[in-house]
């Protein structure tokens, strides 16, 4: 069977918040968020200085509700804050270099979160691990996108997969703090993008939203 390629963003209690499906195993990950909906309606949805949280090394996106957001080898950018990686580190003063590994170590930790929800996913429905051939596609689709509906309508009741079923330790996950009852409702109609966001524009005012972010969080 030919693999798919599926991204999400999910919340601190391991809740999907959104996600793109549909595309083949093939499809590089960046082309997939480039053309997403988040992406291209970010926003309607990234207000108020709400920002994606990414890791160089996954392939999920993690969606902190608060203020926050990250995916893996993707530009920074104001909407998406990224790790440093080892040219920033290596040019970067010797006490920044501290804190600058200080930030990545603290961002991916966050990763885990993402981890845990297709973890959960998997466990709550076995059959997802081994879905064999199918005659139509998008039937399979339309089966993952109501499986991962029914995860978040278990979260909301407290179900516990690992109450039921034996879970591989490396789907692992743990409890975080309550819910800050933000939500994101789907965003309708036409991007609002304006003209000045070109590439060179998001990366610059991405890396400044990140030393700000540093600064606050690991003071010199």
């Amino acid at each position: 069977m030919e693999q798919v390629n599926i991204q999400a963003t999910v919340d601190h209690e391991c809740r999907f918040t959104s996600y793109e499906m549909g595309w083949p195993g093939s499809v590089p990950d960046m082309k997939i968020w480039k053309q997403s909906h988040l992406w291209t309606h970010r926003h309607q949805y990234f207000k108020n200085g709400r920002y994606i949280l990414v890791d160089k090394g996954d392939h999920y996106l993690y969606q902190y509700l608060h203020k926050s957001d990250i995916i893996a080898g993707y530009p920074s950018s104001p909407f998406v804050i990224r790790p440093f990686d080892e040219r920033e580190i290596a040019s970067a003063s010797a006490s920044d270099k501290i804190r600058m590994r200080k930030f990545n170590q603290r961002v991916s930790h966050i990763r885990i979160t993402s981890e845990h929800a297709f973890g959960l996913l998997k466990a709550r429905f076995p059959s997802l691990r081994e879905m064999g051939p199918h005659k139509n596609i998008q039937d399979m689709y339309k089966a993952i996108e109501a499986l991962m509906i029914i995860h978040n309508i278990c979260l909301d009741w407290g179900d516990r997969p690992e109450d039921s079923w034996v879970i591989d330790a490396a789907d692992n996950w743990s409890d975080d703090e309550e819910d800050d009852g933000t939500g994101s409702g789907i965003i309708d109609g036409e991007a609002e993008v304006p003209e000045h966001e070109t590439e060179g524009w998001l990366l610059e005012q991405g890396r400044e939203k990140r030393l700000i972010l540093m600064n606050e969080l690991i003071p010199e």
